[in-house]
């Protein structure tokens, strides 16, 4: 019998995390879980596989393990672990993150009591060296959520980090294509579906750690689906603008598709919440570059349409990043959320 969840983790060169992330996962969940790997032809391939091995020895998770001939890139990647997953849901996981270990077979439960949901948000935490746990729960509560575009538009922006995204594997049946190649958001494009068609939900548990200074490069870029998009190795500008771009790949094609005129509300909130968009240059650019940065976005993206962006912009400009942090991390603490 298949089972609740199959974990599923797309990996590419990185052994020592992803031996982390499958050894962070509760035996105690079992029995309602099984694990997919498909290694996505990386130079690391044998440590990888040796990860595999070992994890497999001892016994405690069916675990499905394939190797791709050629290196097919994100997008690809989740494609197929669509394709190869058994279980109800398919919970993503990126290699570089892991599971609060105490709350999975709490989530498990709440997943258990509401089969119906075609997507699940989740909440998680970003892990800071300092050890600070800075919370990243976008409700005050667990809540259900009807299908729409009011409900797309709520979770469209804040699905975007992979892991923990989970997902009714029924209900992708027939969007599987080829035509968001390159965009790294393909999970996102398979979300819009289902949130458009099937009851959606929030689940208030924590149960994913991200490490926010995390010391590995960015591997987008290598394959021959990302390589006229994305430099690897580092998140230029360039990386980031064409990112920012493939929100709106997806958008316009939902709204020649359902006729919904989703793009215009999308840009409307991805500029109010922009400051991780202009944050991420900021941080790694002089102040010429970044504002090169800025009007890039304004003639490229187009999300220069709320006083919030420009807010966003100055504050940084004159800031910087550290000072900028300080405070939005200083509102966290202060309402324990993350903030409209």
């Amino acid at each position: 019998m298949n089972k609740i969840i199959t974990i599923s983790i797309p990996a590419y060169n990185r052994p020592e995390t992803l031996s982390r992330l499958l050894n962070s996962i509760p035996s105690e969940c079992s029995d309602d879980i099984d694990i997919l790997v498909i290694e996505d032809n990386s130079p690391k391939r044998l440590e990888i596989r040796k990860v595999i091995v070992q994890f497999r020895d001892k016994g405690l998770f069916d675990v499905k393990y394939i190797e791709n001939e050629e290196n097919l890139g994100f997008d690809g990647n989740i494609k197929k672990l669509v394709e190869k997953g058994e279980g109800e849901y398919m919970m993503l996981m990126g290699d570089d993150d892991f599971f609060i270990k105490n709350n999975l077979c709490s989530y498990i439960e709440f997943v258990k009591k509401n089969r119906n949901l075609g997507y699940i948000l989740k909440n998680w935490k970003y892990l800071h060296s300092s050890g600070w746990e800075e919370p990243m729960n976008y409700f005050s509560k667990s809540q259900l959520f009807e299908p729409g575009v009011v409900t797309l538009l709520k979770l469209f922006r804040i699905s975007v980090a992979m892991s923990g995204f989970n997902i009714k594997r029924e209900y992708l049946t027939g969007l599987s294509t080829d035509i968001f190649n390159g965009t790294l958001l393909y999970q996102i494009y398979l979300l819009s579906e289902v949130v458009l068609k099937y009851p959606c939900g929030y689940c208030d548990i924590p149960i994913v750690y991200s490490m926010k200074e995390k010391t590995e490069v960015p591997f987008f870029g290598n394959s021959e689906n990302e390589k006229h998009l994305y430099d690897p190795g580092i998140i230029t500008i360039r990386n980031s603008v064409n990112f920012m771009m493939s929100f709106f790949r997806i958008s316009d094609y939902l709204d020649e598709k359902y006729k919904i005129n989703f793009s215009e509300k999308l840009r409307k909130n991805l500029s109010k919440y922009s400051y991780r968009v202009l944050a991420i240059q900021r941080q790694r650019v002089g102040i010429i570059d970044f504002i090169f940065y800025f009007r890039q976005l304004n003639d490229r993206v187009k999300i220069n349409n709320t006083i919030y962006y420009y807010i966003y912009f100055i504050a940084l400009l004159i800031f910087g990043t550290k000072i900028c942090d300080s405070l939005l991390f200083l509102t966290k603490r202060i309402f324990r959320k993350t903030p409209n």
